[in-house]
Parts: C-alpha cells; structure tokens; sequence
C-alpha cells in the first residue's frame, strides 16, 4: 500500500474513532442516551446535552424524510470525498488533511444513522449529537466538527495553498499582465523576427560571378 494511502487511511479510522467513543461516553455513558439530560462542562457556557439530530449537520432540515435523505446523500458522496482526497495528494497538505476529514466526519455520523436505534426502529437515520454553547445555539458532536474543519481546510487549500490555487493563478495573470505593459517592445521584436525572411547575403551571389569571369576567359581564348 502506498504510504499517502496508509496515512490517509490513519487520519479517517482516528475521526471516526473519537466519535464514536466520545459519543459512546458521552452520550450514551454521561448522558445515559435520555435526550434532554444535560452536563455542566464550563459553567453554562459549554455543555453536554444530549440530543438525537434528525437533520444535517447542526441539526438543519429535521424531519423523518431529511434522516433517510442524508443517510443516502452520505454514503453515496464519500466515493466522491475519497476521490477529492486521493486527486489532493499532489497539491497542498491543507487539502489533504482537510479532506481527509471531511470523510471520517461524514463516516462518523453515517454509522450513527445506519445502526442508532431509537424508538425500538431498525433504522433511524438519527445522529446522536451532546456539544453544546451558550453563544452557539445548534448542538453538534466530534464528527460534525471534524467535517466543519475539513471544509474550512479544503477551501483554504483551493484558494490560497494549492501550487494552482486560485490566488496564485490570480497573481501570475496580474504579474505577466505587468510584464506586458512594462516592455511592449518585446512582443512586438519578437514578431518582427518571426514574420521577417532572412535577407540574401553577398556569398550567395559570388559563385554567379565566378562563372561569368570563367566564361569571359574561355571566349578571349577561342579569339
């Protein structure tokens, strides 16, 4: 196994482990899985409270219809996560990192939707979320955080760190645009040179010549 492929591998397996055991003794542990049940961590700035999303991330769209939707849109988009990471292995650490990310948090919250069980159903499609902030109202967990983070890197990696992001493509285009108005000149001598045919020199006529001469001394001789 190629040792990008290996690491890519590691980095996933460590998100979609700290999810599951954070929410393992967080969630199901601290919180015993009762939603509503809530934990102090820093005052009431940070808590743990447990709640089962319905939705997407941070709990947007709930809904029984948006749980079946996500879990389907989840698992048919990480062939497509894993594509974005392997094609980033000749660009940017950030890209890879970031999306590297991208899939163990999409992986994390899809195992909660395929085999969390509420409500004695075979199938949920809930996520099991317990972080919470008194300045941010949505309640999330590690994966959540781990897909958020992996985004941020990914753009950041587009824009600004990718070797053809689009700052640096932006900055070449400016510079060669500078270049031109700075010396015109060398466009157009460039041209010139290119269109213009080389002119005839003086050696070339001198074997011409030479046979004239030859001709004039052979007729003074037959005189």
């Amino acid at each position: 196994m190629p040792i990008y492929i290996a690491v890519y591998v590691a980095v996933i397996v460590v998100c979609i482990v700290l999810d599951q055991l954070t929410k393992i003794w967080i969630f199901d542990g601290l919180l015993q899985s009762t939603e509503g049940n809530s934990v102090q961590v820093l005052g009431n700035f940070m808590r743990f409270t447990a709640t089962y999303n319905e939705g997407a991330i941070f709990g947007l769209m709930k809904g029984r219809a948006a749980d079946i939707a996500f879990f389907v849109i989840t698992v048919a988009a990480t062939p497509l996560y894993v594509y974005f990471l392997i094609r980033s292995r000749t660009r940017s650490v950030w890209g890879q990192i970031g999306f590297a990310f991208i899939v163990g948090g999409a992986l994390g919250n899809a195992i909660d939707r395929g085999f969390v069980h509420t409500q004695d159903t075979f199938f949920s499609g809930q996520v099991r979320d317990f972080i919470s902030f008194s300045i941010f109202p949505p309640i999330f967990n590690v994966a959540d955080s781990f897909l958020t983070i992996g985004v941020v890197m990914a753009v950041l990696a587009i824009v600004v760190f990718d070797p053809d992001s689009l700052v640096k493509v932006i900055a070449e285009e400016e510079a060669a645009k500078q270049t031109a108005q700075a010396d015109p000149t060398q466009t157009t001598d460039a041209t010139t040179e290119t269109a213009s045919p080389e002119t005839p020199t003086a050696s070339a006529d001198k074997p011409t010549d030479d046979v004239d001469d030859n001709t004039s001394d052979q007729t003074e001789q037959n005189k």
